[in-house]
């Protein structure tokens, strides 16, 4: 059981790695905090998509469990992951004063969420994305380790040593 946690856990990383990165470098956001602005990658939003996408696919594997309807599973994930948005965009702009400078557009919902039209269809299809990616992963993941696993194992049984 451990062993199927771990594999898990990797993948939620791997599917929260990618589309972070993915997303952060390719809106390249930038903020009133200039520690959090790199030449290559905003920190702040990449660490927080990182970690925001991990606990997600972790909520999203809880109700899985929970939940036999895969269409009220993707609802009730997406209903949890969007108060948890709305929670982390109102204390980062409210309470510690952290504001996109890039914002070109107004507000989603809420006076939170300030981005242009790009921005919030992708905060809105974050979590259909993240799921069909991590779905993904569990899927072509245990074919390519044993893919991976037959082609070493041809080549040790078939080298030769000199």
């Amino acid at each position: 059981m451990k062993y199927l946690i771990q594999i898990a856990t990797n993948k939620k990383i791997a599917a929260s790695l990618l589309l972070s990165f993915t997303w952060v470098k390719n809106y390249q956001y930038s903020y009133n905090v200039e520690a959090f602005n790199t030449q290559i990658i905003n920190i702040w939003a990449f660490i927080l998509w990182l970690i925001g996408g991990y606990i997600f696919l972790c909520i999203y594997d809880r109700v899985r469990t929970v939940v036999e309807s895969r269409y009220l599973v993707t609802v009730i994930s997406w209903c949890i992951y969007f108060l948890g948005l709305l929670l982390v965009e109102y204390t980062g702009y409210n309470v510690l004063g952290i504001h996109e400078n890039s914002a070109r557009g107004g507000a989603l919902i809420f006076g939170l969420i300030h981005g242009n039209m790009m921005m919030h269809i992708y905060y809105l299809s974050f979590p259909i994305l993240s799921m069909l990616l991590y779905q993904t992963i569990l899927i072509v993941a245990p074919v390519i380790t044993k893919w991976t696993n037959n082609t070493s194992n041809a080549f040790r049984n078939n080298a030769t040593w000199s």
